[in-house]
């Protein structure tokens, strides 16, 4: 037996206690808590869409069924109305509980695809760890709930920080990962607006050299034009104009050839500049994402041990600990 009052674990049953309070007196906050869980697995890739997820909301909304039926049930007039209430609603939390078994069940480094997007079946694994906490929380088990955000700490160490946050996972290193995403998207922001700018001095230029090419070809179709006019005149009256227009052609093309060249070096070297940044982009991208390994080593290994800890501990202990929090 293990010290059954280490802080992780008081404040993992504060936090499961706390969940089956409020959701056992208002179920229509679990759909509260699918909104949060959803934003929170956007926040670590934008394309996540709710087309991948209809299986978690059809079990959600089955799990909401239940916590209904436990409402219904303890007013409930008479025995047997009750017991027939306790029986659909214990259907309806294992009909939602087989959902969310089916999605933690999802081929590890899989993917799936919603609408338009696909996505990686770790997302879908952590929403199914999200959910059977939740349905060990409305049983009552706290020590399975805790089990649940655990086991998803150690498979998907950074989705499970994200979802199940510093509750389960500690303010420290909660504090370090905020850090950490904080300093990637300023990193991304600085760097997207940073080739933005260069992006538009390309563009500028493009706009300035094409009135620069424009006007140094009207010179060219101008000589042109003159020197066949200059042609057309020897025959009819000798003049040196033939011998002086061809030139001007000549010397509009060059020109023209020029501006050219000046363009293809400015589009070189402003390209070069482009790519320069996002090669720099590139190397703090991939210091960042050493950083954010070194952080899920740190989740597995915590959770690892949290988990063999927890199994030292009887059940009937955990909920005796849970009732006294209640009270």
């Amino acid at each position: 037996m293990v010290d059954m009052s280490p802080s992780w674990l008081l404040l993992g049953l504060r936090t499961t206690e706390y969940i089956h309070s409020r959701l056992t007196k208002k179920p229509s906050e679990m759909n509260a808590l699918l909104t949060d869980l959803m934003d929170r697995l956007r926040s670590v890739n934008r394309d996540v869409n709710e087309g991948c997820f209809e299986d978690l909301r059809a079990a959600v909304k089955l799990l909401t069924n239940g916590l209904h039926l436990t409402i219904e049930a303890a007013s409930a007039p008479d025995k047997k109305t009750r017991a027939n209430n306790l029986r659909l609603r214990d259907q309806q939390l294992l009909l939602a509980y087989d959902r969310f078994i089916s999605l933690t069940s999802l081929k590890p480094g899989g993917t799936i695809t919603g609408k338009s997007v696909t996505i990686d079946n770790a997302f879908l694994r952590t929403a199914g760890y999200w959910g059977t906490f939740h349905y060990f929380v409305l049983n009552q088990k706290p020590k399975m709930a805790l089990a649940e955000v655990l086991t998803c700490g150690v498979e998907h160490p950074i989705l499970a920080l994200n979802v199940f946050g510093p509750q389960f996972f500690g303010d420290q290193l909660s504090t370090k990962y905020d850090k950490h995403r904080r300093a990637v998207d300023e990193l991304k922001f600085k760097t997207v607006a940073e080739c933005d700018v260069e992006e538009r001095k390309l563009i500028s230029e493009y706009d300035n050299d094409g009135w620069r090419m424009a006007g140094n070809a009207a010179k060219y179709v101008g000589g042109a034009a003159a020197g066949f006019v200059s042609f057309a005149a020897v025959s009819a009256v000798a003049t040196v104009i033939p011998f002086v227009a061809p030139a001007a052609p000549i010397a509009g093309a060059a020109s023209v050839r020029a501006v050219v060249q000046d363009i293809g070096q400015k589009r070189a070297r402003t390209i070069s500049s482009i790519i320069n940044q996002f090669d720099g982009f590139r190397d703090k991208i991939a210091k960042a994402a050493e950083a954010e390994k070194m952080i899920a080593t740190e989740v597995v290994a915590q959770s690892t041990q949290r988990l063999e800890e927890l199994k030292k501990i009887e059940p009937m202990g955990l909920r005796r600990m849970w009732s006294l929090l209640a009270t």
